[in-house]
């Protein structure tokens, strides 16, 4: 099987969010609590990044959105990145100042990361030091937001990458999906405390390139889905608009694959966050090259069975973006740097639950 090659132009590599509600710890299981309805409230500007910057992740540790490494263009290439930012949220929707919080063992890109319990999980990226490809790395939290990573051991399963993946974690295990150059989709797990033995499941007979990632909650059951993307080579590298999806269970088991409501619009190169049982896909572009960036919002409904529901567009981003991050922290859904007609360092923020 051929598939492009992952040292693309900058404008044709990013990040679809790795961060969702499942690793984000935002919201609960309190009745009472805001929860989100499908709509997205009007966008707000925030304070930019430290550094412009596309192909990175993101993902929500305790009362802070974090953002890891990625890279801009410099001097006719890229700058890599290792810097772990960040900043607090509050319920209003407004974030502190962003901090540096620490670093990357190495300069990274096309990471995936996660939180929960206060932890941060860095599970992969390409990093300029490749020795440090194949392991995850984790570190608390500390109040003040800064984290020291440290290698937490255990190799990946054979021909198993995670670059631009999704992780979710729970209190007692890592999850990952990620598509194989094998051929298909597989659901990746760890148990937490001591070194991780790492399980890899199959869990949908295609690959996926660069697609959008998302899980949901819905009727007590924990989903992922493959939103869009592009095929391999020897299907002719076609932008998709098909999704699939699958239940996951606490034991890192998978479902059988379903086919989901597919996108209004072919998209690779997107984002995609979640917030309850909704799943939000944003901006992305409907070809691997020569494409300009969308500035879409649309979001979807999981049943209590998983299955999406229609999509319904939602106000769109303040301007187009691709190979940026998303996540839900609190009662908002945030929108990070990617890029337009270059990198950026912009932060959108808007209102997910009521």
């Amino acid at each position: 099987m051929k598939r492009l090659g992952l040292a693309l132009a900058l404008i044709a590599c990013g990040t679809s969010s790795e961060a969702t509600d499942a690793g984000q710890e935002a919201g609960g299981p309190d009745a009472s609590a805001p929860r989100a309805n499908g709509t997205v409230g009007a966008w707000e500007t925030l304070a930019p990044l430290p550094h412009a910057r596309a192909n990175f992740c993101a993902t929500v540790v305790g009362s802070y959105v974090v953002v890891i490494g990625g890279n801009y263009p410099d001097d006719g290439g890229f700058t890599k990145l290792d810097e772990i930012d960040v900043a607090k949220f509050h319920d209003d929707g407004s974030l502190d100042a962003w901090q540096v919080a620490g670093h990357a063992p190495s300069p990274v890109t096309e990471c995936t990361a996660a939180g929960s319990d206060g932890v941060l999980y860095l599970v992969d990226g390409i990093y300029d030091d490749t020795a440090r490809q194949g392991h995850a790395f984790s570190g608390a939290m500390q109040s003040d937001g800064t984290v020291t990573l440290a290698d937490m051991g255990g190799a990946f399963p054979a021909g198993v990458d995670f670059f631009d993946d999704l992780a979710f974690a729970t209190t007692d295990r890592l999850f990952a999906v990620t598509s194989k150059l094998t051929g298909s989709c597989a659901l990746d797990s760890a148990p937490l405390g001591g070194t991780p033995a790492w399980t890899d499941v199959d869990w949908l007979d295609e690959f996926r390139g660069r697609p959008q990632w998302a899980t949901a909650t819905a009727g007590g059951a924990t989903y992922v889905y493959v939103l869009g993307g592009y095929s391999d080579a020897d299907a002719g590298n076609v932008v998709l608009d098909t999704c699939a999806g699958a239940s996951v269970s606490a034991d890192g088991a998978a479902g059988a694959s379903f086919s989901a409501t597919s996108l209004p619009k072919p998209t690779t190169f997107g984002m995609a966050a979640s917030a309850d049982d909704f799943v939000f896909v944003l901006g992305g572009r409907d070809a691997i090259f020569g494409a300009s960036p969308r500035a879409d919002v649309i979001s979807a409904q999981a049943g209590a069975n998983g299955a999406l529901g229609a999509w319904s567009a939602q106000p769109p981003l303040p301007s187009a973006r691709s190979n940026g991050a998303a996540v839900v922290a609190g009662n908002f859904l945030y929108v990070l740097g990617g890029a337009g007609s270059t990198t950026t360092d912009t932060v959108y923020a808007a209102r997910v639950r009521y």
